[in-house]
């Protein structure tokens, strides 16, 4: 991932070695990544169509279920810190609580403080910068569509909201009163320069 490359001087020991302890049975039954380096010898072009939900919780009684079973998901997070369940095409994991959707994994990690003085019960979900294909059509299919997003506030930050709200209508971005003093004193200007040049909030969303 780091863009590191490496030559090999001595390929008919790799070779060796590859035919003493290499996989040579079938590439279907392989994970995706494994099954692109086999295919294509590069893992970059493995497509995974499972999701991970990172989650954290406010109020009581959170609840998740798929097929029949529950799982008491605000006992986890009191436990653990948080709680995490990998969600794969075939599955059903729903929740009737609220969700709220974070971009940065700060609010999550320490939801109890920053959403002391917020009135949100319900399910943090953390979204990693941008809220793809797979996570928004799994939102599609939950009992309650997400009720508010905490965005990073640049151009990125707010291409996904309005992107997500023209798919959930009732969708509404968290703005603290004082953002545009906040913006003033810690915002990055020559970040916002980039972005700027970079993105357009009028681009069709596969643009970023």
């Amino acid at each position: 991932g780091r863009g590191s490359r490496y030559v090999l001087e001595d390929t008919q020991s790799i070779e060796k070695l590859l035919e003493a302890t290499g996989y040579h049975g079938s590439t279907d039954g392989l994970t995706p990544k494994a099954k692109a380096v086999s295919r294509h010898g590069d893992a970059h072009f493995g497509k995974d169509d499972s999701l991970l939900i990172q989650i954290s919780t406010r109020g009581e009684e959170i609840y998740w279920r798929k097929n029949g079973k529950t799982v008491d998901i605000k006992t986890i997070v009191k436990d653990c810190g948080m709680a995490s369940i990998v969600i794969r095409p075939e599955d059903h994991w729903q929740t009737d609580s609220p969700i709220a959707l974070v971009e940065n994994i700060d609010l999550l990690v320490y939801s109890r403080e920053y959403f002391a003085q917020i009135p949100f019960q319900g399910n943090i979900l953390y979204y990693a910068g941008w809220a793809g294909a797979t996570m928004i059509e799994w939102l599609k299919k939950q009992p309650q569509a997400p009720q508010i997003i905490f965005p990073d506030y640049d151009f990125v930050g707010l291409k996904n909201y309005l992107k997500l709200k023209k798919i959930f209508p009732e969708l509404q971005i968290f703005i603290p009163g004082e953002l545009p003093e906040l913006i003033r004193r810690f915002g990055n200007k020559k970040k916002f320069v980039k972005q700027s040049q970079k993105y357009s909030l009028e681009q069709n969303d596969d643009d970023v």
